[in-house]
Order: structure tokens, then sequence, then C-alpha cells
């Protein structure tokens, strides 16, 4: 494995782990259970993804992977899930679901964010065709991607600027969450007092064209580390050219890409952040 001189393994496992706890965020959700964040860090805001319930005039919904998620929950679930809302017209139309978090530690901040639980929800449900990113001439990106980062932007693009700008800011993710990652970054610069945020994210699929590639590659003294396992099937997708027969783009990867080969026999087992946690720490 090589592993570029501004790489820092340790750094890679730490925003590793902090994924895991947004998947476990998740999961302690799912149950209605409580959930702290641990290890010392102290919990800004949490992303939260807003469900097809949601009635935006302005950004028209669409069901997503994490609708899908979600609906194959509460069809699963012994008794109806309640999502720990109350009975009121507000939360009748809307439900809002964790995707990850905003943190501190020291004079470091982290925007993390979780992947669905399953990577087939979004294998085959993901919408691939191609929507122009949010910012001006900065090219195209997968519509389902762009959609659920949409939907939680607000969650946490204000209370960024909360932070004191002098800390360093780490984006993470794994995933879709390593897709929200991407698009989040420049967005952030954009829109926050971060202009030289540090991205790592972990079984990232693709999610722009060469235009959006080019974009992003060329922000200046932003360092973005796309840690990638071969035999993950999630980094391969969408494909990098046009199918005929499905929606699709001319898709390509971005950031630098820190490569490994790990068999598993298993897509979930190929593609755990687990199993990227390990690598890091080996």
């Amino acid at each position: 494995m090589y592993f570029p001189p501004e790489f820092n393994k340790t750094r890679a496992a730490e925003l590793g782990k902090l994924v895991k706890q947004a998947y476990q965020r998740f999961e302690d959700f799912k149950k209605n259970q409580t959930w702290n964040l641990k290890d010392g860090y102290t919990l800004v805001c949490e992303i939260s993804y807003r469900t097809f319930l949601s009635f935006d005039v302005n950004n028209p919904v669409e069901t997503t992977a994490i609708d899908k998620e979600i609906e194959e929950l509460q069809a699963s679930a012994p008794e109806p899930v309640s999502f720990g809302i109350t009975d009121t017209v507000n939360d009748m139309v809307y439900k809002d679901v964790p995707m990850g978090f905003l943190a501190t530690k020291g004079k470091t901040a982290y925007l993390v964010f979780r992947g669905t639980v399953t990577p087939r929800e979004w294998i085959f449900d993901a919408n691939i065709k191609m929507q122009s990113y949010r910012l001006k001439d900065w090219g195209s990106v997968s519509d389902g991607f762009q959609n659920i980062y949409n939907r939680c932007r607000d969650s946490f693009i204000k209370t960024l600027n909360k932070i004191d700008p002098g800390f360093e800011l780490f984006i993470t993710g794994h995933s879709l969450g390593g897709a929200l990652s991407l698009l989040s970054l420049p967005d952030v610069i954009n829109s926050t007092h971060f202009k030289k945020p540090t991205l790592y994210n972990f079984g990232c699929p693709r999610v722009g064209d060469a235009v959006f590639a080019e974009k992003f590659d060329n922000l200046p003294d932003v360092k973005a580390f796309r840690v990638v396992n071969t035999s993950d099937l999630v980094t391969s997708i969408p494909l990098p050219v046009e199918v005929p027969i499905l929606p699709s783009g001319y898709y390509t990867h971005v950031g630098v890409p820190i490569d490994f080969t790990y068999q598993s026999n298993d897509v979930g087992g190929n593609h755990a952040m687990s199993m990227y946690i390990e690598k890091m720490e080996q």
C-alpha cells in the first residue's frame, strides 16, 4: 500500500472510527435508544436527512436509497418504528433521520457522514442520472447522491460558521457517506469560513463527471484522500462510461487514491467500514 507523504494513517483510522460512531447512531435511532458520542469528542450538531414525507417546493423530493432504507426498516420492525417523533402536524409531514454529525475535539472539527446500512441499498436503487452540481460551472454529479446531500445540507452548513475558523476541519464518510463528503467539500469552502478542509473517505463511489473532477482536484490548499479496497464493488460504480440501457453518465473519481487489496469473498465484507479501519491500523 502506497501512502503519499501528507497521508496520515493514524488520522485515517481516527476518522474511520468516527464514521463507525455515525453508523451506531443510526442503529440506536432505529431502536429509539439514547446515543452519546464517545472518545472525548463534543457533538456540535447532527447531520439529518429529511425523508420523502418532506414538502419543499424549491427542492422536489424524489425517493432515494435512504428512503428505501427507512421503508424496509418500517416493514421489518416487529412494532411500528416511531423515530422518536410526537403526534403533531409538523411531525406528520416529515421525519429527520440521522446521517452523521459535526463534532469537535481540541482545536479540530469533524464533519462525518455514514453510508446506507447495506451497500445493496444504493448499488441497485441509487439514481445515477446526472444533474448540475450546486456550484455554477462545476459540471455534473449523480442525481441521487446530490438529492440526498441537498436534504442533509441545512442541518449542518450554517452551524459550521459557528465553529472557530482557526480550527482544522476534517471531512469524512464511507460508502454513500463518502459521496456526501465529496459533495460537501466544495460547498463548505464556498459557504463557510473553512477554506482549507482535509478529506479522507472510504469505499467511495464515483460521484461526478470530468468537469467536476477537474474543479475538485484543482481546489487550492485542499488535501483529499480516497481510501479504496480494490475488491470493493462500491468503488467501481457508477461505471465510467454510459450504459445504453441505464440512465448514466461519464463518471470519474476525484482525490488521491490510497489503494490496497483485500478479498473476503463477500460483497459486504469487502466494503465494511470495520475492514477499512483495520487496514489503516496495520
